[in-house]
């Protein structure tokens, strides 16, 4: 007769049958899968022609993971780094390895030698194999025994004559010759320098006083100073006047005549949307650059803070954002990055100052990517407490999963995800678990597009209730658990 396995052992069983493909027949106290005929002696008789049976497969880092529970003695896997079975010894609280294959018994005795076949055919002749290397030169033999003198051979013919030899000494030298005739006179030498001037003459009588000139026209004003201390004066030419900037020798101060750093800049808004404007316009240059130069500094680089709250307004102490000129081009609104691997590339925190626990320390609208893994923090150091997860296949069996389809005409500009979705509804899994559901504060208008020139983002946040979809991951490891000890129970029940 056919066997309801899901009404009998749960779940687990049915999904574990229904992943095999096959059929399975149960009589009496038997069960089999691929068989009609379940072995008398067996429980559970598995039968194929092309199949095997396969445990888990963990390597030993992923095996000694495990931490099995009471009644779990037996639990056996197939550890891929040893190539072994291991099993569970709840007795001894260890894995234990069944061993690979064993080492082969002594040879046996030989058989008595069977009949000489007949001889076959011989073979086609192989391809000469290629000529092997040479091999190394053998040691130097002994000199042999000096041979016999040979004859005398005959005279050989005359050498070439050899080099000439050196010069002899020089002759002592003949008497001296007569005088030839004079030659004409050479041309007339330069002038000589002049001479020195004489003394000077006696100074002649002084003349009378000419008459007084008239005065000359007046020239105009030079530029006034700065009469106030420390000011850096700005002057177009011809009028100057104190300028906004303080310099007292330490600090400047541009606005202030106190300044408490080496740059402070202070001024009173007007109404402008920014008080300070770098603009770069060319192409070949970055545009601002804040560096520490001092390896030993403990201070901060760059510091964007606000106090400002205005009602209504959600006031942003840093924003990033890039501006394209058209679509298809990947920019970045922040690109944070570490140059060591001990370094965080982009860091966010929250103070927990008492108030409603809606906010983030990090919040994205729209996809998330990552490369690496994601981690929670879960070291034993900051838990107390701890017990294990109660009736976890009670919970699991209470939950509903749904597909659902996002309200995008509602909220466009949430960054929703498109087209049909699957998960949970918050509200109902929060009558089962409500550790897992909280509420949060998000922007209904996150994703709208910034412009340059406006000011804070009006404030279009909305409370709404979020699921720890991975807190439901130890809660299902549990309910497998139970589901396997409950299994365990009814094979015990089938074995009597």
């Amino acid at each position: 007769m056919k066997f309801n396995l899901y009404s009998s052992v749960g779940l687990a069983v049915a999904l574990f049958l229904t992943m095999l493909h096959g059929s399975v027949f149960a009589q009496n106290d038997n069960v089999g899968i691929g068989t009609t005929t379940p072995h008398q002696n067996a429980v559970l008789d598995i039968s194929s022609t092309d199949k095997g049976l396969l445990v888990p497969r963990l390597n030993t880092l992923q095996r000694l993971g495990v931490n099995p529970t009471v009644g779990s003695d037996g639990l056996m896997v197939y550890d891929t780094d040893l190539d072994q079975f291991c099993y569970w010894d709840e007795n001894d609280a260890q894995w234990v390895c069944i061993g690979g294959i064993g080492n082969f018994g002594p040879t046996g005795p030989a058989g008595p030698a069977g009949p000489t076949g007949a001889n076959g055919a011989p073979g086609v002749a192989g391809p000469q194999g290629p000529a092997g290397p040479a091999g190394p030169a053998g040691p130097a033999g002994p000199d042999g025994a000096n041979g016999a003198t040979g004859p005398v051979g005959a005279q050989g013919p005359a050498g070439a004559n050899g080099a000439t030899g050196p010069a002899g000494p020089a002759g002592a030298p003949g008497p001296a010759g007569a005088n030839g005739a004079t030659g004409p006179a050479g041309p007339a030498g330069a002038t000589g320098p002049a001479g020195a001037n004489g003394a000077t003459g006696p100074a002649g009588p002084v003349g009378a006083q000419g008459p007084a000139g008239a005065n000359g026209a007046t020239g105009p004003a030079g530029p006034v100073g700065c009469n106030t201390a420390n000011f850096i004066v700005k002057s177009n030419g011809t009028i100057a006047v104190c300028s906004q900037i303080f310099d007292n020798g330490t600090n400047i101060g541009i606005g202030t005549t106190t300044p408490a750093n080496f740059l402070t800049i202070s001024r009173n808004g007007t109404g402008t949307i920014w008080q300070n404007r770098i603009e770069n316009t060319g192409a070949g240059d970055a545009n601002t650059q804040i560096f520490t130069t001092n390896v030993a500094s403990n201070s901060r680089n760059f510091l964007a803070g606000t106090e400002a709250a205005p009602v209504g307004f959600i006031p942003a102490a840093n924003e990033g954002v890039f501006f394209p000129t058209g679509t298809g081009v990947a920019g970045e609104g922040v690109n944070g990055f570490s140059n060591g691997y001990e370094g965080t590339g982009v860091f966010g925190s929250r103070f927990n100052d008492g108030g409603a626990n809606t906010g983030w320390a990090g919040f994205f609208q729209d996809d998330l990517g990552y490369t690496g893994a994601l981690l929670n923090v879960s070291d034993k150091r900051i838990k107390m407490d701890i017990s294990p997860i109660k009736n976890a296949t009670e919970l699991i069996t209470q939950i509903e999963g749904v597909t659902y389809l996002h309200r995008l005409n509602e909220y466009p500009n949430m960054g929703l995800g498109q087209g049909l979705q699957y998960g949970f509804i918050a509200q109902d899994l929060e009558a089962i678990i409500p550790e897992l559901v909280s509420e949060k504060l998000i922007d209904t208008d996150g994703t709208v597009s910034r412009d340059a020139s406006s000011e804070c983002k009006i404030n279009s946040k909305e409370v709404f209730k979020t699921v720890n979809y991975t807190a439901l991951i130890p809660v299902l490891v549990q309910a497998i658990k139970e589901q396997e000890a409950r299994i365990r129970e009814l094979e015990a029940k089938l074995a009597k």
